[in-house]
């Protein structure tokens, strides 16, 4: 979950910079979402739950702090993010995540070796 925020981030950071669009974090040649996935979690396989939960949980800073960098004409336009497909004021960057992810993530926690 980290991973894919913090890509979001980045874009969000470069655009309001005026800059283009990051590369990815992940090897290009990644393109399946389950790949991505999988190349994610082993860059953060020795970091502890609570380490991770921790990042996480911080990165809702950064993604307020990239969106309120965001000049107020571009949060209308529709336009504004290719990637987005909306007007940023009705995305919702947090849902898909809680929706799909939280389950799994609690589960995890929840078996997971504390240290």
């Amino acid at each position: 979950l980290l991973g894919w925020r913090d890509r979001t981030i980045a874009r969000l950071e470069a655009f309001s910079a005026g800059e283009p669009d990051p590369p990815d974090p992940w090897p290009a040649e990644l393109e399946d979402d389950d790949r991505i996935n999988d190349w994610i979690h082993e860059q953060h396989a020795g970091r502890s739950p609570e380490q991770l939960v921790a990042d996480y949980d911080a990165s809702y800073d950064g993604l307020i702090r990239a969106l309120g960098s965001l000049p107020d004409d571009k949060l209308t336009d529709a336009d504004a993010l290719s990637w987005v497909g909306e007007p940023v004021v009705d995305v919702d960057f947090t849902g898909h995540l809680h929706d799909e992810h939280v389950p799994a993530v609690r589960a995890w926690l929840a078996g997971a070796p504390r240290g």
